[in-house]
């Protein structure tokens, strides 16, 4: 079994089909994400996600609530980081995470909100163009949260 990992930047295009050399030869690989499409992470201050948010509104939001399972802040955020390849945005709320991405092939953008309230539950907000992908992101999220 091998631990591969990759940070390609604007090489992501390129990760589709790859050969990897190990010390008994040479193995084809081909890296898929599980959503379908890759993300790469979209640098954003509070005030540009709050603003693209706002315009992603309605059809382009799907929520859902989870039980964090003891979790802190941290711990979420990490899980976030390792399931979308997203940054974390600067917020002024403690209870509040904010996540950026914009797809590769469309560039179109996912933000992903959750807001950890009383009692351990997360209310996870996506937001996006791609609505399919949204609602894809969000399932994982839930699941991965709340296990």
């Amino acid at each position: 079994v091998w631990d591969i990992s990759l940070t390609c930047g604007r090489l992501v295009k390129q990760w589709y089909q790859r050969r990897v050399r190990g010390n008994k030869g040479r193995y084809p690989v081909k890296i898929q994400p599980p959503v379908g499409e890759l993300l790469v992470p979209q640098v954003l201050v509070e005030s540009e996600f709050d603003e693209l948010r706002s315009k992603l509104s309605g059809m382009h939001e799907t929520s859902g609530e989870c039980d964090s399972g003891g979790k802190s802040a941290s711990e979420i955020s990490q899980l976030v980081s390792s399931r979308i390849s997203s940054s974390l945005c600067f917020c002024g709320n403690a209870n509040s995470l904010k996540f950026g991405s914009k797809t590769v092939s469309t560039e179109k953008m996912l933000l992903v909100s959750l807001d950890v309230g009383e009692g351990g539950k997360v209310k996870v907000i996506v937001n996006s163009e791609a609505v399919v992908l949204g609602s894809m992101i969000l399932k994982d999220l839930v699941k991965g949260i709340g296990k």
